[in-house]
């Protein structure tokens, strides 16, 4: 399992290589399921508003 909050777009920021960059990717993503966790609701901050509300 691999977990991090960069884009593969952003992982060319981690490693200098282009070409291994790309490379990694396309092996960690063969047969593989990506979940994508991106998004602008967040679910922590309305549980932790709604204790705030009592």
């Amino acid at each position: 399992m691999v977990s991090t909050n960069l884009k593969f777009s952003d992982w060319i920021t981690m490693f200098e290589n282009t070409t291994m960059v790309t490379a990694l990717i396309d092996r960690l993503t063969f047969r593989s399921h990506v979940l994508n966790m991106n998004s602008d609701h967040s679910y922590r901050a309305d549980y932790s508003n709604q204790g705030n509300e009592n």
